[in-house]
């Protein structure tokens, strides 16, 4: 009786039951490998169905219009485009001059145009007063 427990099952029933156990371990990965590829499928289908992607021009329309309207930002600020509308940017020692206290009388200054650059002298000064 003690010999019979040390006796080793016949080797092709464990075959069987590994090649079993192989298959359904197979035939699983071949269901999650399919059922991947359906999913990945379905999801390319919902983006050729989308809008962007079948429209791009949309896209490309709100793109041209956010740089038209950051270009006319930066026109707005060009310091050239408000010299087109009459105004004039002066300098005082290669400074922007932005106050009379930064002159006194007989300095010279230099005032930029739209079309050149205007030297001239303080001959006299008036604070204003704003607000």
């Amino acid at each position: 009786s003690i010999k019979n427990s040390f006796v080793i099952k016949n080797p092709m029933i464990m075959f069987d039951s590994k090649r079993q156990s192989l298959d359904l371990i197979y035939d699983k990965l071949n269901s999650l490998i399919l059922k991947n590829v359906d999913i990945q499928k379905e999801r390319v289908l919902r983006i050729k169905k989308s809008f962007i992607f079948s429209n791009p021009e949309f896209l490309y329309r709100d793109e041209k219009n956010n740089l038209y309207n950051i270009i006319s930002k930066l026109e707005l600020l060009n310091p050239l485009n408000v010299l087109s509308r009459g105004y004039s940017i002066t300098y005082y020692n290669n400074n922007t001059l932005k106050s009379i206290k930064d002159v006194k009388k007989s300095d010279l200054i230099s005032v930029k145009v739209l079309d050149g650059v205007i030297d001239a002298e303080v001959v006299s000064m008036k604070e204003e007063k704003h607000g």
